[in-house]
């Protein structure tokens, strides 16, 4: 409890912590990087799930689910015909 009182005295202080921002240069980056980190958790918790995919696949314009499938089977045979090609000439 000690650490967070003292962790608020500095931000509420703008002298102390700027201080502290000219004897440890790197602090404001660590503040930065951990308050963009939280940020992205929070943010990433609170998203629904497949909130991301649906984003994705809105973005590319597939607005039902499996609009878009890879016939495997023709991507084997091309694969096989590029092989067979390379080896003939």
């Amino acid at each position: 409890m000690l650490g967070l009182t003292s962790a608020v005295g500095l931000l509420l202080s703008p002298r102390a912590l700027l201080s502290l921002f000219r004897r440890k240069p790197c602090t404001p980056l660590l503040l930065m990087a951990v308050g963009l980190g939280a940020w992205a958790g929070l943010e990433w918790l609170m998203s629904a799930p497949g909130a991301t995919a649906r984003a994705a696949r809105a973005q590319v314009g597939l607005a039902a689910v499996g609009a878009w499938r890879t016939d495997w089977a023709q991507v084997a045979l091309a694969l096989i015909a590029q092989e067979a090609e390379a080896q003939a000439g």
